[in-house]
């Protein structure tokens, strides 16, 4: 049996490459996203997102209406969360050098961004003549 049930369940199953995981919420949505440290020309994802339902907690009142408010976050996402922490305090800190790296890429990666979105707004100022 793995050693992270819930994370198998979800299909994520290279956990010895997943570098960090974060939380957010969408409308009645909590939205897990897990992120993968891959090899050099890997085809796979760098990361993968995943969509829990909040659960409603009812609550009447004497006139018979009932008021819906998004309360209980899934127990799937509960547990899976408890696996992640499990599995990142397992990992030994990140070095300073591998930090540094990681976000020298994030800045290569916007650079090629904002110099391709300039190329096109020249160019439509360029047809506009």
């Amino acid at each position: 049996m793995s050693d992270y049930p819930t994370l198998e369940e979800l299909d994520v199953i290279s956990t010895e490459e997943v570098v960090r995981y974060s939380l957010s919420r969408e409308a009645h949505l909590d939205v897990l996203k897990i992120h993968y440290k891959r090899k050099p020309g890997s085809f796979l994802s760098k990361s993968k997102k995943f969509h829990f339902c909040r659960g409603l907690n009812h609550m009447g009142e004497p006139r018979g209406d009932v008021h819906c408010s998004p309360q209980h976050v899934s127990p799937q996402l509960l547990l899976a969360i408890e696996e992640l922490r499990s599995l990142m305090a397992q990992r030994p800190m990140r070095k300073r050098a591998e930090i540094k790296n990681s976000i020298y890429e994030k800045l290569d990666n916007l650079e090629v961004v904002i110099d391709s979105k300039l190329q096109h707004l020249r160019k439509q100022l360029d047809d506009l003549d």
